[in-house]
C-alpha cells in the first residue's frame, strides 16, 4: 500500500483576524496543506516560523511588532529557507520590487479570489514564482522550436541562479531591474521547464555553450 503524500506545512502570518480565519478555513479542508501555526504579531510570527520550520509561510506586510519585510529577510537566511508568499493590500510597484529583491516566492493582493491564492500555493511549492496579474510579466507568445534556445542574457541569468545567487544579487551583478530579471526567469522556466538551482546546474552541464 502506497504511503500517503505528505502535506505541506504552512504558517499563516496575518493580523486581520477575518482574513486569517478565511485562509485557515480554506486550508483546513485542503488535502495538500496543513496549518501548523498562526500569528497576528510580527515578532510572534518570526519566532513561530523559526521554531516550527514550515515549508510555506503566508506573510502579511503590515503587522504590529515587526514589518513583513524584516520577517522575510530573516526567514531567507535559514537553511533550508521556507517558501514565502507575500499577501498584502500594499500592492504598489515599489513594494513588489522590494519583495522580489528579498526573494519572496510569491506576491498576491488580498482582493484576489481564494482560488487564486490556492493556485499560488501550489505554484510556489512546485518551485515557481507566483505574482498577481497586476505585476506578472506579459504572457510569452508561442515560440517555434528554434526560438526555444536560451538567449545570451537568459543563460547569464541561469548561470548565476545555478550558483545559488539571490534575485537581488543577480539583478545587481547584471545591472538590470528586478522586473526585467523576473521576465528572464519566466522565459527560462517556459523554455526549459526548470526552476531550481540544481536543475539549472544539470542543464548547463548537459547543454554547454
Amino acid at each position: 500500500m502506497a504511503s500517503p503524500t505528505p502535506k505541506f506545512r504552512v504558517v499563516i502570518c496575518e493580523d486581520q483576524r477575518l482574513f486569517r480565519h478565511l485562509l485557515g478555513h480554506y486550508l483546513l479542508h485542503h488535502p495538500d496543506f496543513i496549518i501548523i501555526g498562526e500569528a497576528a504579531d510580527g515578532r510572534d510570527a518570526l519566532d513561530m516560523c523559526l521554531r516550527l520550520t514550515p515549508d510555506l509561510v503566508l506573510l502579511d506586510l503590515q503587522m504590529p511588532g515587526m514589518h513583513g519585510f524584516d520577517i522575510l529577510r530573516e526567514l531567507k537566511k535559514q537553511v533550508p529557507a521556507p517558501r514565502v508568499i507575500i499577501i498584502t493590500t500594499a500592492a504598489d510597484e515599489n513594494t513588489f520590487n522590494e519583495a522580489m529583491r528579498l526573494d519572496a516566492d510569491g506576491f498576491i493582493e488580498k482582493d484576489v479570489p481564494i482560488e487564486t491564492i490556492a493556485h499560488a500555493l501550489h505554484e510556489v511549492m512546485e518551485g515557481r514564482t507566483f505574482v498577481s496579474p497586476t505585476f506578472a510579466p506579459q504572457p510569452l507568445e508561442r515560440e517555434t522550436r528554434s526560438e526555444r534556445s536560451l538567449t545570451t542574457r537568459e543563460r547569464e541569468v541561469m548561470v548565476l541562479l545555478a550558483a545559488n545567487k539571490t534575485r537581488a544579487q543577480v539583478s545587481e551583478e547584471l545591472k538590470i531591474s528586478l522586473n526585467t530579471l523576473l521576465k528572464h526567469i519566466t522565459r527560462i522556466k517556459t523554455k526549459t521547464g526548470l526552476s531550481q538551482p540544481e536543475q539549472f546546474q544539470q542543464y548547463l552541464l548537459d547543454y554547454p555553450e
